[in-house]
């Protein structure tokens, strides 16, 4: 995840102990080996080699393909509403979330909730909208491709939780989750 379109860059800084062993201590324990992603495997910027280790590739995910059903029913006419209403009022919104961003992040949220936005309006013509599960994760492959980032991410572990429990109570009633 990465932040592609922030103004600036960003620095990480650490103080460091007084005490030398105690310094020397927490620069091994950094250097130190680990398989978390991102962190340099085997050795950080003070290692010999500057070798990333292995790179451990990650399983694929076969994304599902949805269609618009020919005629919406009444949940589709409303979830089609609601997302062009959304849509729009996060267009609206960039201004005011990249100013509050810019004072607390890297200044890029405005852009980033604009794309998932525009993207959403884009892809709402194949959303399965009668079904509110089918759409919401639908709307999760969305937002992972078009914004970006952490946000991106984070919204589309938000959109697949919620087409999860929303898909539990669609099977317990044998109906479909009615807005």
């Amino acid at each position: 995840m990465t932040s592609m379109d922030m103004a600036g860059f960003s620095v990480s800084v650490l103080k460091l102990p007084e005490a030398k062993n105690e310094r020397k201590l927490m620069l091994l324990r950094l250097d130190s080996s680990t398989n978390a992603p991102g962190w340099p495997r085997g050795g950080g910027a003070r290692s010999q080699t500057g070798s990333w280790g292995k790179v451990i590739p990650l399983e694929s995910e076969q994304e599902r393909s949805f269609e618009r059903p020919a005629h919406l029913n009444a949940t589709g006419r409303k979830m089609e509403a609601v997302l062009h209403a959304i849509a729009a009022s996060l267009k609206d919104s960039e201004n005011t979330l990249t100013h509050w961003d810019m004072k607390v992040g890297d200044g890029d949220c405005g852009l980033t909730f604009r794309r998932g936005a525009e993207a959403t309006l884009y892809d709402l013509s194949g959303y399965p909208l009668n079904s509110v599960s089918n759409t919401l994760e639908a709307m999760g492959n969305t937002v992972a491709r078009s914004m970006g980032g952490t946000s991106g991410a984070l919204y589309r572990i938000f959109l697949l939780s919620l087409c999860s429990s929303v898909r539990q109570t669609e099977t317990k009633k044998k109906t479909g989750f009615r807005l």
